[in-house]
């Protein structure tokens, strides 16, 4: 069990720190990635899944630190002019602090950076904060995947953001 469950909530996003996860540093990283998967989401990756991002040329992983604990993760794909959120977790006892909206925020802005027009993901339909998360950042639900989920069999919203339309 990370560290982090044991912390008050009363830990703010001011004692946060974004920081890059790559093959050098996934090794620190990897348990408590793997337990917060497994808490957040039924099809939950496995450690080899993980491994092979951090060694895709077109893959970025990053995580948020709370008292130096990880609370959370970013993955997504940088393609050509396209970016496509492949996953984002905050632990559960760590949501509501404004964390994934941290991940969220430093990923479109290295998109923006990056000049790329376009975000895609894919949301369980029933994952209401999640949609509502997005949402708030501009996405819009442009179609569904029937079954995407298979552990979980449920589809999964396919929402798109269009940089510089918001």
């Amino acid at each position: 069990m990370p560290k982090v469950v044991s912390q008050s909530r009363e830990a703010s996003s001011n004692s946060s720190e974004i920081v890059l996860i790559n093959s050098s540093n996934l090794e620190n990283y990897l348990q408590d990635i793997l337990e917060i998967e497994g808490l957040c989401f039924d099809d939950s990756w496995t450690d080899n899944m993980f491994i092979e991002e951090v060694h895709n040329p077109v893959s970025r992983m990053m995580g948020i630190l709370v008292n130096s604990e990880l609370a959370g993760y970013i993955c997504f794909w940088k393609v050509k002019d396209e970016i496509h959120l492949m996953n984002l977790a905050i632990h559960p006892y760590m949501r509501r602090m404004g964390l994934g909206k941290r991940l969220l925020s430093r990923m479109i802005a290295e998109a923006k950076d990056s000049g790329i027009k376009c975000i895609m993901l894919e949301v369980q339909e029933d994952n209401i904060n999640a949609i509502t998360l997005y949402r708030d950042f501009g996405f819009k639900v442009m179609g569904r995947r029937p079954l995407y989920y298979k552990e979980s069999e449920r589809d999964a919203l396919l929402m798109e953001s269009r940089l510089g339309e918001q």
